[in-house]
């Protein structure tokens, strides 16, 4: 697949929400957490969406709907938040970088706040049918931001041309011959 096709094919360019793990790690939109009890909801700035997380480590579905953020249930393991989300539309990239996955992608992400000022993140993803075994990324540091401080309207407005589409399609065909 060429950038610019990759590109097209984005989820986000698509209107698409980031799903998981992107709604952490695969925008520069802020986002917020609100603790509520036996739920954790993420507000996203991009695109106005939200994800909720049931913590009372209750087990899937045996047979559930995929959706963007998956089905996700979470307990806590000491300090740290596990979520396990499986049921993720196939449409969503595990990260920005075209990273497609099947129908049996399960992702376990940790959460964890070692001081007052900052939050850690870590996902692991496990696709049988696509990974030969499961993939964990990196702790991630985020900063938190000052009280006050707002999430803002941010919706997306897909204006594609298929035409216009097609001529950046054809054009990078025609510089790589």
């Amino acid at each position: 697949m060429s950038r610019t096709e990759m590109q097209l094919n984005s989820p986000e360019v698509n209107c698409m929400p980031k799903g998981v793990p992107g709604s952490f790690v695969g925008t520069g939109h802020p986002f917020e957490l609100v603790a509520l009890p036996g739920r954790l909801i993420q507000l996203i700035e991009v695109g106005n969406n939200w994800r909720a997380i049931r913590t009372d480590g209750r087990s899937h579905p045996e047979y559930p709907d995929p959706l963007f953020n998956g089905n996700s249930s979470a307990w806590w393991e000491g300090d740290t938040l596990v979520v396990d989300s499986i049921a993720i539309d196939e449409r969503i990239w595990v990260l920005d970088n075209g990273w497609f996955h099947s129908d049996a992608l399960r992702i376990v992400e940790r959460i964890r706040r070692p001081s007052v000022n900052y939050l850690e993140y870590q996902f692991t993803a496990e696709d049988p049918k696509v990974l030969t075994a499961p993939w964990t990324s990196a702790w991630r540091t985020f900063t938190l931001s000052r009280d006050g401080d707002e999430l803002l309207e941010n919706y997306c407005s897909n204006n594609q041309d298929p035409e216009e589409l097609q001529k950046l399609l054809d054009q990078e065909v025609n510089r790589n011959r």
